[in-house]
């Protein structure tokens, strides 16, 4: 038999106490609805290397005597049956010696992949690797967990990083919104001093609450450069939601500059949001204080980027400026058919009356009149 037509289910809730290893699975191919491992004591799952397909979830729940599950590596196919939610997961709650995922090159249903509570991963950056969708991704109460990278290139619709009191180290740049109704989160953890999101144009909430320590101490640690957004720097639409509060040691915002400028960028609106007028780019809550100095409100975050005036001079060649601060073009300055003036993307250009742009010049950027 190389097909389980229906769920299998492995440990000794199921009456298999006296299972060390699975072994006698080895000829077992697909399993056409779910696998579930529950309190599971045995550590090798060897038996199931031939294992390609799980018609439902992949659920590890407090599976003890697993510490990887790099013996799948046939698996490709995860959630086929699954409809409801258009894809299976992959769910590791409470599996305390589990310290690889490893499972497969999942590549054609849409997943969520969930892992929660306590674990031994430390450094988790062996993702299984699916090319469509990962409809959610959670990393929850890790207790050990300390640096987390490699995620594969592919999209999501929220990314929930919670609760790891470990963790110093956050980079899913890796990843890419399957929409502009995605959501990203990030609270709760208490010792985070770096942070890479993915490059986005627009989100449906972003939240980043409760993370890290002081600025000093993010400096002390070992991979901490301080927390900053400047991954964020082409986000240019919230439509339900910014809150970035009780951060201690993000001190610079300057990525959120386009967001939150009064210019409207890309198409029009969604804001503005209550009490902000003259932001045209986020709608629904914002809140933004109890940070570090410099992120303690949207005034202060626009205040810190001054402007860099030019003026006084011909730009007959290309001139490039990035980061934050914006560049004010002033009233003294030729712009010639043959100049070049570009920004990054957080920045804007600003004219004055008497600057003198000729034909054919090339402003590379949003210009503020």
């Amino acid at each position: 038999c190389d097909r389980v037509a229906g769920n299998l289910f492995l440990g000794p809730e199921f009456g298999q106490a006296a299972f060390t290893d699975v072994d006698a699975l080895s000829g077992i191919s697909e399993v056409g609805g779910e696998l579930h491992f529950r309190n599971a004591q045995f550590g090798s799952i060897t038996g199931l290397s031939n294992l390609a397909a799980i018609g439902g979830h992949l659920t590890c729940l407090d599976a003890t005597g697993i510490a990887s599950f790099d013996a799948l590596s046939s698996l490709s196919s995860v959630g086929a049956a699954v409809v409801d939610t258009g894809g299976g997961s992959l769910v590791f709650d409470d599996c305390a010696n589990l310290q690889t995922i490893g499972v497969g090159m999942l590549s054609e249903e849409a997943i969520a992949v969930i892992i929660i509570g306590d674990s031994a991963i430390t450094v988790l950056d062996d993702w299984p690797k699916p090319t469509t969708v990962i409809t959610d991704l959670v990393i929850q109460s890790q207790a050990l967990l300390t640096s987390v990278t490699g995620l594969p290139n592919v999209m999501f619709s929220s990314v929930n990083i919670l609760f790891n009191s470990q963790l110093m180290s956050l980079d899913i740049s890796g990843l890419n919104p399957s929409n502009e109704n995605a959501e990203i989160k990030v609270e709760q953890n208490s010792k985070l001093s770096s942070i890479v999101f993915p490059a986005l144009t627009g989100l449906r909430r972003f939240t980043m609450a409760t993370n890290g320590e002081s600025v000093s101490q993010a400096l002390s640690e070992p991979q901490g450069a301080g927390l900053n957004l400047d991954s964020l720097a082409s986000l240019e639409s919230i439509t339900e939601g910014l809150v970035i509060a009780l951060n201690p040691g993000l001190a610079d915002c300057s990525g959120l500059v386009r967001l939150l400028d009064d210019i409207d960028h890309g198409e029009p609106g969604p804001g503005p949001p209550p009490g902000y007028p003259d932001i045209p780019d986020v709608q629904g809550q914002l809140a933004i204080g109890d940070n570090a100095q410099g992120c303690n409100s949207v005034e202060e975050i626009l205040q810190a980027c001054v402007a860099v005036v030019l003026s006084v001079q011909e730009i007959s060649d290309s001139q490039s400026h990035t980061g934050c601060p914006s560049v004010i073009l002033g009233p003294d300055l030729l712009v010639t058919s043959t100049g070049n003036l570009s920004v990054a993307a957080s920045q804007w250009i600003e004219l004055k009356p008497e600057t003198l742009i000729q034909t054919g010049a090339t402003l590379d950027a949003d210009v503020k009149p």
